[in-house]
């Protein structure tokens, strides 16, 4: 390794490092391998993971693999893991699996979902939701910005009447999370994350951020 690029390596950490207790926030895009990161975080993590594409087909490098290299590097750490709202990742199988897995293994994260509104519909969905891996679900009441107007529901439920469904589901079966939250029209998916510096695992841009 030559001088200059020993120097571009301690200059990047540099910028990265943050007052103790302030999580390093990564974004892992749909974009590009799933890159990450040389250098780990010593401290609270958030991480934002972009599992789907506009089309809610799931990103390559999104299995065994790279959740396994992911919770090696980091199963230490405190982390946030949030599931961004990109279509159908909330509810995908092989989401589901991967959180799931890091449960088990990786005890020490809370993961948080992301979805929109009308994300979530009939009653297999309720009740997947409601035993569901993730520790909490933000749903942000508002349409899906970026859905067809032919694909929308005819009558999407209220998050009001969603949360109370789910929040029966899982009084029946005895579940007490996911923990549900809704961010009001206007406010960002992550609005509640404690993002601090933002810096991305892969140099290609946003599938679809909003």
């Amino acid at each position: 390794m030559d001088v200059e690029t020993r120097t571009n390596i301690r200059l990047a950490t540099e910028q990265r490092r943050l007052p103790p207790g302030e999580p390093l926030a990564l974004t892992v895009v749909f974009g590009g391998m799933g890159e990450l990161e040389t250098s780990a975080a010593s401290g609270p993590l958030d991480l934002t993971v972009e599992a789907t594409d506009g089309h809610g087909d799931l990103a390559a490098w999104f299995d065994d693999y790279w959740w396994t290299e992911v919770i090696e590097r980091w199963v230490d750490v405190s982390v946030t893991l949030h599931l961004a709202e990109t279509p159908g990742a909330l509810l995908h199988p092989v989401v589901l699996h991967q959180m799931e897995m890091v449960c088990r293994v990786a005890p020490r994260w809370r993961i948080v979902g992301h979805a929109y509104r009308d994300d979530i519909a009939g009653d297999e969905a309720i009740e997947v939701l409601a035993c569901s891996p993730y520790h909490e679900i933000r749903i942000k009441d508002l349409a899906r910005p970026d859905r067809a107007h032919s694909n929308r529901l005819a009558m999407p439920m209220s998050v009001e009447e969603m949360f109370g469904r789910i929040r029966r589901e899982q009084a029946r079966i005895g579940a007490s999370r996911p923990v549900l939250v809704r961010l009001p029209a206007g406010t960002g998916a992550y609005a509640e994350s404690r993002f601090a510096t933002p810096a991305r695992l892969t140099d290609s841009p946003a599938a679809s951020t909003p």
